[in-house]
């Protein structure tokens, strides 16, 4: 031939970023994406400027159903330009052929906040308290396994001989293992009260203040002489009791059987005849152990 034509263009390379395109994948009810990853976040692309600087990114697509469990596959991909369009590659060297793409599938559930109680001081958790937690409910999500086996979120334990009317306090959410709380609220508002129950004071007569398992060897003497405590039961319960009816009881058998000097140990307080009453709080006695001679 008398003449030969050729193109002489510059050759460049460029990164360009992996996304992905999920629009097609159906989560199955009770289940949500967590997060996606890519095992390269970019794409090398190497070839003629007039092509390669089109290229907007790397894009990968997957398209399922009634996806309930992490998914991880190696899959091509498309190279697109700003407006959508995808860009070919006969011309170009790519540094992958693929990407690995993971999407990672928790499940999910909204359960109840409750608090477990302890029966005492005259009152049930059945018959006379009324509660409310802020807020009722959170929504946990993580491995399925833990979601299932989750049914309530027990925030702690409150002893109703503890007060006399009404109870208050704020406790930390800890998700169980393997989940996250997915709501962001980290603290919930207890707020208890005592109904059906009336409460008055009464001073234990000092010999109904009794010690019980005085180590061998020993003898135990009251220093505290009178005991006022609180009683709370029914008003019509409460209107029988006397003191008479009270005692205080100090169980020494923790002091065990080389001890002497003063001690202070807590009380039972027995309301004999009415099992429906109780004492609200805890007392304590003052007590002097001393060796036999």
């Amino acid at each position: 031939p008398t003449s030969i034509t050729f193109t002489v263009e510059r050759q460049i390379r460029k990164s360009v970023e992996v996304k992905g395109d999920f629009s097609n994948v159906r989560i199955a009810e009770g289940f949500m994406l967590d997060s996606t990853s890519f095992d390269y976040d970019s794409i090398t692309v190497e070839g003629p400027e007039s092509i390669v600087g089109t290229i907007d990114c790397a894009q990968v697509t997957l398209d399922r159903s009634n996806v309930d469990k992490t998914i991880t596959e190696t899959v091509s991909y498309v190279l697109l330009d700003k407006d959508g369009n995808q860009v070919y590659t006969s011309e170009l060297t790519l540094s992958a052929d693929a990407v690995e793409v993971t999407m990672k599938i928790v499940k999910y559930k909204v359960v109840p906040l409750e608090v477990e109680f302890i029966d005492g001081g005259g009152a049930t958790r059945d018959a006379n308290t009324r509660i409310d937690i802020e807020p009722k409910t959170i929504m946990l999500a993580g491995d399925a396994s833990a979601i299932d086996s989750t049914t309530k979120l027990i925030l702690g334990t409150i002893n109703l001989s503890s007060f006399a009317t009404d109870f208050s306090a704020t406790y930390t959410i800890i998700p169980p293992n393997g989940t996250e709380n997915m709501t962001g609220v980290t603290e919930a508002t207890v707020r208890v009260s005592i109904t059906g129950v009336a409460t008055k004071s009464f001073s234990v007569n000092p010999e109904n203040i009794v010690c019980i398992n005085v180590p061998d060897g020993y003898t135990a003497e009251n220093i505290t002489q009178a005991l006022n405590v609180t009683v709370r039961a029914p008003q019509e319960v409460l209107d029988q009791i006397s003191e008479v009816n009270l005692r205080a009881v100090a169980d020494l058998s923790n002091l065990g059987t080389n001890a002497s000097g003063v001690f202070t140990p807590t009380v039972e307080i027995k309301i004999d005849g009415f099992p429906e009453a109780g004492c609200v709080g805890e007392y304590k006695i003052y007590i002097t152990l001393k060796e036999k001679h």
